[in-house]
Parts: structure tokens; C-alpha cells; sequence
């Protein structure tokens, strides 16, 4: 009798187990349920968050829309796409304020999550393109203003192709952006500057090396003439520090959340400059911007500076760092600028090397360093400039443009300094810029700023003459 009773309860046990496990598998089937929509919110949130915890449901999804757009003022919910790692909302934004909305939505949102909002991540398909594109042809034919009573309308009719529908995305509230340098910790960003303080190093006694008497001393271990060549160093640390430091002053205006700084050495200019992360997603287009663009433009400002100075002080051909006229002219910007004290550097021939000034030296390096934080290449400054003056479709395109314009002029043009620019961005700094919490909303007079910056950075990059040599500054010719 024992015994039936056991085996009726165990049988009562099992049954009740293969209910329960039926009850998983059905929920199970519910998170990864695979539909053409799921797989494209997929991928598109993969880009955008390749951090976030793989926890959203359709559940959490449904919950979160009647918690969030219940209200017929608010954001117009009319499709939700679902996958692990977060939900899109589509809807409308009833011309309402992308800002405002997203205000609106956080202040009701559950603690267990954050919101986003951006532009449709989801690529368009060829039919919705064709039609906002003849949209944006029909406006323009008309005369018709392209706001349609929007706060966020695009300026102008080629943004207004180009703009995606605005979205509300969710997802887990420890998301946090993709971290590179980060995982190496604190010995990563020692070693970097161990090895900029050596590159530099070696670059301001290749300067030296240009002139055959402060070589010889040089070879001979003469202190004095060290100490001859130590101010390109410590030229260039300055330049890298005031670089640094804008970048610090304008994220803690704008609330964004900046990492310290890798330094990157280089043989060619004493430093590649520096590497920086978002260790939180910047609050908007603007505070991104502004952060971003501070560090090169501050850097380029003491770079003139270095060179105007340098340029006005005694020199002594005996003890100054002597470049080739070539690499001088491998400046547009720098030659011009260098002709002001030194004029015989633009008519000297090619070989013959030009005494300067070790704060000339250090100040073309800056020029170059700087230069090539602007150009707007994955990750780096330029990079995050783009996407927040254009948007992330347009400042896709003007990466694409630029890699490609660089990439060809590093390959036929051989300038290693660019090629090894390039380099770097493609092994360490090739993904997508995390998001910024509102991307809808537009940096207002941002653009002509990084276009004039851009053209600043290409008078630094391109040669004065046709000729240029391999790298923008000498390398080392006799060392």
C-alpha cells in the first residue's frame, strides 16, 4: 500500500513537472519567437548596443508600452519590435519635441530600464527610400516647407530624404557603451604613455639630426645638446594636454561622461594623439559635438601659437633642430606659417634642411596630430563630430567618403602617417559611436563649425607643393 502510494505521487510529481517544463519551453518559444522584424530589430540594436543584457520579452515589451504611451498627448505607439537585447517603438510623435517626449517617457519609465530616442535603426527598404526621396523632390518643386510644424525637421531638403522616422527604443538600465580600452584597464594607459614620451623623444632627436652639428654632439652623449632638442617633447606633451584638458572642461559642461585619455605613440610626429570613451551615453548631439570637437581645436590653437612664437625668437644655427624643406612644405598651413620667421623654407630646395625653432618643430607636430583628430574616421573626434552634426545616416556617408579619401591618398601618396592613422582606426575604433540619448533632436550650428574645421585640418594634412615626403615631419634621416 506504501509502495502504491508512493509510486501515485511520484506519478503526481512527474505530471506535475512535465507541466512546468512545458510552461518554460512555451515561454522560452515566446522570447525567441524569429520573425523578419525581430531579426532586423536585431541586428539594428546589435550595432547600436552590443553591451546590453540579453532580458527583453514581449511581455516586458507590451508592459512597457501601456506604462509608457498611454497618453494621447505623448508619443503615438503603433508597431513594437522585440528581440533579446532590446524593443523598438514606432509611432508618431504627434509633432511634438523629440526631447519633450523622451522627458516624458523617462519620468514614468520603470527603474529597470532606459530609453533612447534615435532615428529608425532599422534600414529602410528600397520602396520607402524611393518614396522619401520623391517626397523630398515634390517639397522642393512646391516650394513647400519641409518642417510640416515639426521641431525637428531636418534644415534642409537632402537631410529630410535622409531622416529616418524617429523611434523610442528600451533597454536594460545597465546597458552602458561599448568599451574597448576600458578592458585593458590602467596598465593600457600607462604603456601608452611610456611609449608617447619615448616617441617623442626620439622624434625631437631626429629634429636635431637635421643639423650635422648638433648630430655630432648628439652621438658624443653632450647633454647640452639634449637639452638642445627636449623642448620639441615637451612642446608636444603640452599640445597633447591642452588637448585633453578642453576635452575635459566641455564634457563636464554638456554632462558627458569622457574616459581618460590613451596615448597613442608615433615615429612621424612624436604622437598619434589620443584615444577617449564614452563611459556613459552623451546626453545629446550637441553635448557630444562640443565635447568632441574642443580637444582638436584647442590643440590646433596652441599648435599656431607655438609656431608664431618659435617663429619671432632668436635662433642659433648651431644648437637648433634643423627639418627638411620638403617635410616643411609637406604643410600647407604649417609652411605658410613657418615662412614668417624662416622665409627661405619655401624656396630652399627639397633636401636642404631649414633651421628652426624647437617650438616650430613641436607646433607642425601638434598641427598634424590635431589635423588628424578631426578628419572624421570611426570613434575618434573627427568621427563623433560627424555623427553629431550630420546625424548617423548623413555622418555614415562622410565616414565612408573619408576612409575611402584617405585610404587612397595613404596608399598612392605614400604617407605613412595617415596610413598608420587608418590603421589604428580600423583595428581599435571601427564600430558605431554608442547612441546619444536624444539623436533626434538637431545640434544647431555645429555644421559650419566642423566644415571650417575640416578645411583647417586639410590645409595641415596637404602638401604647400606637389612633392611630399612619407611622413609629415622627418622621421629620421641620419639617426
Amino acid at each position: 500500500g506504501g509502495g502504491g502510494g508512493g509510486g501515485g505521487g511520484g506519478g503526481g510529481g512527474g505530471a506535475a513537472a512535465a507541466e512546468e517544463e512545458k510552461k518554460e519551453e512555451e515561454e522560452e518559444e515566446e522570447v525567441v519567437e524569429v520573425t523578419p522584424e525581430s531579426v532586423a530589430c536585431e541586428e539594428a540594436l546589435d550595432s547600436l548596443f552590443p553591451a546590453a543584457p540579453l532580458t527583453m520579452t514581449r511581455e516586458a515589451a507590451d508592459m512597457l508600452r501601456k506604462t509608457l504611451f498611454d497618453d494621447e498627448k505623448g508619443f503615438r505607439c503603433d508597431a513594437v519590435d522585440v528581440c533579446e537585447r532590446g524593443a523598438i517603438f514606432r509611432g508618431s510623435t504627434r509633432n511634438q519635441a523629440a526631447k519633450d517626449l523622451l522627458a516624458t517617457c523617462q519620468a514614468k519609465v520603470p527603474q529597470d530600464y532606459r530609453l533612447f530616442a534615435l532615428e529608425d535603426p532599422v534600414p529602410p527598404t528600397d520602396e520607402e527610400v524611393e518614396a522619401r526621396l520623391q517626397d523630398a523632390r515634390d517639397r522642393a518643386l512646391l516650394d513647400k516647407d519641409i518642417s510640416d510644424g515639426s521641431p525637428d525637421a531636418p534644415p534642409n531638403e537632402l537631410m529630410a530624404a535622409a531622416r529616418r522616422p524617429t523611434v523610442i527604443i528600451a533597454v536594460a538600465s545597465e546597458t552602458r557603451p561599448l568599451q574597448i580600452e576600458s578592458k585593458l584597464g590602467l596598465a593600457t594607459r600607462l604603456a601608452g604613455l611610456v611609449g608617447t614620451a619615448g616617441s617623442a623623444a626620439a622624434f625631437s632627436a631626429a629634429a636635431g639630426a637635421g643639423n650635422e652639428q648638433l648630430f655630432e654632439r648628439l652621438k658624443d652623449g653632450d647633454e647640452s645638446a639634449f637639452a638642445c632638442v627636449l623642448p620639441i617633447a615637451i612642446g608636444i606633451f603640452a599640445i597633447l594636454a591642452v588637448h585633453e584638458c578642453a576635452h575635459a572642461v566641455l564634457a563636464r559642461r554638456g554632462s558627458v561622461d569622457w574616459s581618460l585619455p590613451v596615448f597613442l605613440p608615433s615615429l612621424s610626429t612624436g604622437s598619434l594623439g589620443a584615444s577617449n570613451e564614452l563611459n556613459e551615453y552623451a546626453p545629446s548631439r550637441s553635448a557630444l559635438f562640443d565635447t568632441a570637437i574642443a580637444g582638436p581645436l584647442a590643440g590646433l590653437a596652441l599648435s599656431i601659437l607655438f609656431v608664431l612664437i618659435g617663429s619671432a625668437l632668436p635662433l642659433d644655427s648651431a644648437t637648433a633642430p634643423a627639418l627638411p624643406a620638403i617635410a616643411i612644405r609637406s604643410s600647407a598651413l604649417g609652411s605658410l606659417l613657418v615662412a614668417i620667421g624662416a622665409p627661405s623654407a619655401l624656396s630652399a630646395p627639397p633636401d636642404v634642411s631649414v633651421a628652426l625653432h624647437p617650438l616650430v618643430v613641436a607646433g607642425l607636430a601638434g598641427l598634424a596630430i590635431n589635423a588628424l583628430a578631426l578628419l572624421p574616421l570611426g570613434r575618434t573626434d573627427g568621427g563623433r563630430c560627424a555623427l553629431s552634426a550630420y546625424g548617423r545616416t548623413l555622418g555614415a556617408g562622410l565616414q565612408g567618403f573619408a576612409t575611402l579619401f584617405v585610404g587612397l591618398a595613404a596608399l598612392f601618396g605614400g604617407d605613412d602617417l595617415l596610413l598608420f592613422h587608418l590603421l589604428w582606426v580600423f583595428g581599435l575604433q571601427r564600430d558605431p559611436e554608442s547612441p546619444c540619448v536624444d539623436e533626434v533632436t538637431d545640434a544647431e550650428g555645429r555644421r559650419p563649425v566642423y566644415a571650417l574645421a575640416l578645411i583647417v585640418a586639410g590645409l595641415c594634412l596637404l602638401p604647400l607643393a606637389p612633392a611630399a615626403p612619407s611622413t609629415v615631419l622627418p622621421g629620421f634621416p641620419s639617426l
